[in-house]
């Protein structure tokens, strides 16, 4: 969780005491300002190098072993030991407070009532920085790196847009609650350009294991930013992924690397701190990877082998780079270089849309934008120019949305760079014109046994709000709402005494039944009739 989440939950009063801890002092009452002040001291990564030479040696004690020795994981209370290298555990206990009145460590209390602790990882990010990031520059190198793979154009946030448009429009609306079928399952698979393989050992600790990998991750990815509603296995989209799309990609880009650092857990220390080493590299510049693990090595005094290499490649490389967070080339045996890569925050609101119904879509599309085009175009090829095409079916799942045609072909002249064709705007009217042609309707209704009766009661002034519509002269429309017994009353007392079982579907179908049976009764006795007619004479038989 970030440091914003944590200072959420404090008090106006806790924040100003905070503050005052760094040498902040304010007559501000509002807790969001109180908030953004504490933020920006707490995240400038120079006022904690100062901070860090300030703090006490039990202070530095817990924020050495909670950033070298329990890197990104919470510390169970219970796990206290009584001695630590430099100080007894009731001088490690006070360092704990007193890095918690600093808002630097918070504490989490489990159910069953364990208590832990932990730094929040965007500020651990910085304060694993401030230890072990020392020399960064002189490791990067300018040299002109070629080679480069395909993992060049990956795009953790192009990869999570498609995650979520593709549950959005897989279930039948925004509110609907349920499981990814199997066949649900692989078009959202199709949707995502990530090899599940290459992401097979990523060492994300999440409580999601029904899903692909690739899935699982962006499910979790999802909850924790609330763009989705997760509980026993049931998931539903909600009104804040919209808010989501509304972002730059600048911001876009920082909440899901931050979901990802804050959720990298290795087996190993060693890969936990190479992990975070990382992403205190400048974004934009090579680095030899050789030179970072041997540096890491002799700081955390950890003699390495190839083993190592391997773990490193398999848990953080190869993931980071299909997930679209780095690029690497070369191999450990000769020169391997490592570049984390910086976000494209330029965005455009135009496409291109052919006379044949093709939408050609740069990737850099606003997505908000995008997402409307979705509603009534298909994907059919992503690329850094996308080929959506618009169909007959892809228009009525556009209306069924909720879309109006008028808005349809409205947003197509506003953004695309190239007019409409003529031609294109009549087929799109005339597929239209198709839709709705039959509608279904969910209504309850009022038989009356002659015209008369019907008029009389749509002239009751106690009826008004109850009868809301006819079908003709005979049937009536009426309310669904629980006012029926009322209804029923109002009716007797004008002299009506109607049926109180309302008809359903099933009542409507044994009607028929037995309709139907006495319709074959009397084809059965006209057939004994004409058995036994006189060959001279012609039998007439009247039924009543």
């Amino acid at each position: 969780m970030r440091l914003v989440y944590y200072l959420e939950q404090l008090k106006a009063s806790t924040l100003k005491k905070m503050l005052n801890k760094h040498g902040i002092k304010t007559n501000e009452k509002y807790p969001n300002k109180l908030l953004n002040h504490l933020l920006v001291r707490l995240l400038d990564i120079n006022y904690l190098k100062q901070l860090y030479q300030e703090l006490s040696l039990e202070e530095k004690e817990v924020v050495d072993f909670m950033i070298i020795h329990r890197p990104n994981q919470l510390f169970s209370y219970r796990s206290l030991n009584k001695r630590f290298d430099a100080i007894h555990r009731d001088q490690f206990e006070r360092g704990i407070q007193k890095l918690r009145a600093k808002g630097i460590l918070f504490q989490l209390r489990q159910n069953y009532g364990d208590i832990a602790f932990t730094i929040p990882h965007d500020l651990f990010q910085l304060l694993h920085q401030v230890i072990f990031a020392k020399g960064l520059n002189r490791l990067s190198t300018n040299v002109k790196v070629v080679g480069f793979s395909k993992e060049e154009d990956k795009n953790i946030d192009e990869e999570f847009y498609q995650f979520l448009t593709g549950l959005y429009f897989l279930a039948s609306s925004e509110e609907e609650n349920g499981k990814l079928n199997k066949q649900q399952m692989n078009k959202l698979l199709k949707r995502l350009h990530l090899d599940e393989r290459k992401i097979e050992y990523f060492p994300i600790q999440y409580d999601i294991e029904e899903f692909p990998k690739s899935i699982s991750l962006f499910v979790y990815f999802a909850k924790g930013l609330g763009l989705i509603h997760l509980e026993q296995k049931q998931f539903r989209i909600i009104q804040r992924m919209k808010d989501w799309l509304l972002l730059s990609p600048f911001e876009r880009y920082e909440y899901l690397e931050g979901m990802i650092r804050g959720s990298f857990q290795s087996t190993d220390l060693f890969i936990n701190h190479f992990f975070h080493r990382l992403f205190s590299l400048p974004k934009g510049k090579w680095y030899q990877a050789d030179q970072l693990v041997q540096e890491l090595s002799k700081e955390l005094n950890r003699p390495i082998d190839e083993s190592f290499y391997v773990r490193i490649e398999l848990e953080i490389l190869k993931p980071l780079a299909e997930l679209g967070i780095l690029t690497y080339t070369g191999d450990w045996k000769k020169e391997l270089f490592i570049k984390l890569k910086k976000p494209n925050d330029e965005e455009i609101d135009q496409f291109y849309v052919q006379s044949n119904f093709e939408v050609l879509v740069p990737s850099n599309l606003r997505y908000s934008i995008r997402i409307e085009l979705e509603h009534f175009a298909d994907l059919e090829k992503r690329d850094q120019l996308s080929l959506y095409r618009i169909t007959q079916g892809s228009l009525f799942r556009g209306l069924e949305k909720g879309k109006k045609i008028e808005q349809i072909l409205d947003f197509l002249d506003q953004y695309s760079a190239i007019p409409l064709h003529e031609s294109m705007k009549i087929t799109i009217n005339q597929w239209a014109n198709r839709y709705g042609a039959i509608q279904f309707y969910d209504l309850r209704i009022l038989k009356c046994q002659s015209e008369e009766i019907a008029n009389h009661l749509k002239q009751q002034e106690v009826l008004q709000d109850w009868i809301i519509g006819e079908i003709d002269s005979f049937h009536l429309i009426v309310r669904k709402e629980k006012r029926f017994e009322q209804a029923v009353r109002q009716l007797e007392q004008l002299g009506y005494i109607p049926t109180r079982n309302i008809m359903t579907e099933k009542d409507f179908l044994i009607v028929k039944e037995e309709q139907e049976g006495q319709e074959n009764v009397l084809e059965e006795m006209e057939t004994e009739f004409i058995l036994f007619k006189h060959p001279d004479y012609e039998l007439v038989v009247e039924i009543e």
